[in-house]
């Protein structure tokens, strides 16, 4: 700021004062619409994050279902795979009398 005086307020003055004064209010201004859009991302971000748990808790019950389905079915072919092991032993120990069983 350019004063002839130090107590002088020069009409250039003013104008720069005003301008600078005009620019600080739009900066305002466009700060609180960036503040407002950002507070409008972050709750759209949110609502998708909360969209997003809810179908991932459900894709892991699903997952958790069909681990129990496998689980069981594993279950039952250990059970039979037991079953033809004890059978065939049981067989081979006895195939002798097993043999003599049939032919008699």
């Amino acid at each position: 700021m350019t004063m002839s005086g130090p107590n002088e307020f020069t009409q250039k003055d003013l104008m720069k004062h005003l301008l600078d004064v005009s620019q600080h209010t739009v900066t305002r201004e466009q700060l609180q619409e960036t503040e407002r859009n950002l507070n409008r991302r972050i709750d759209e971000v949110r609502t998708e994050v909360a969209d997003v748990r809810t179908e991932l808790k459900q894709d892991i019950a699903e997952v958790r279902t069909e681990v129990k389905e496998v689980r069981s079915k594993l279950d039952r072919l250990q059970w039979a795979i037991c079953g033809t092991i004890i059978v065939g032993t049981v067989t081979l120990l006895f195939k002798e009398q097993i043999l003599m069983a049939f032919l008699s």
